[in-house]
């Protein structure tokens, strides 16, 4: 096995702007929820994600908290509107990196959103299990779709793979 000279095991690596977490260095093999614990965490220590913006538009209050709490100790920034017209207000007044959308309540906010050209990665959230939603959510523009409730580690991939795609990230 080939010698990286990586920090002990457990011990944060910090260069700018990257952090790099070595909680697992050491080769071995993982099962259950050790490795998704261990994937979670090495995931929200990869990269300093803090300065990016996110707004969360989604009726449920609960839900928006909840999943604000995960992504600002995942380092983000969170914004939390829970209609159309508070998160068009926001829109307007500071610079979202990325939208995650509640559908089909948030179908008339993407709608405008896109009309009016703004290309701000969305990811669209729903809990309607239905064909039809993830259909329409793509055709009025959103860019990405998930199941509620989300995974975690599969919601801060995706964000991450949004903030990539859009080279933001």
């Amino acid at each position: 096995m080939t010698n990286l000279n990586l920090p002990p095991k457990g011990r944060t690596h910090r260069c700018a702007p990257t952090i790099f977490y070595w909680a697992c260095a050491e080769s071995r093999v993982e099962t259950g929820q050790h490795a998704v614990a261990s994937l979670r965490q090495k995931l929200v220590l990869a990269k300093n994600w803090n300065m990016f913006q996110i707004l969360l538009l989604d009726q449920n209050v609960a839900f928006c908290r909840q999943t604000g709490v995960f992504l600002e100790r995942a380092g983000f920034h969170t914004e939390i509107a829970t209609h159309g017209e508070q998160a068009l207000a926001k829109l307007a007044e500071q610079h979202m990196d990325l939208i995650l959308l509640d559908i089909p309540d948030g179908w008339t906010f993407l709608d405008t959103l896109r009309s009016a050209g703004d290309e701000t990665p969305v990811l669209a959230l729903s809990a309607q299990q239905e064909k039809g939603t993830l259909y329409r959510s793509f055709q009025l523009g959103a860019d990405d779709f998930m199941y509620k409730p989300p995974d975690e580690t599969e919601l801060l991939l995706r964000i991450r793979a949004l903030l990539r795609r859009a080279k933001i990230a």
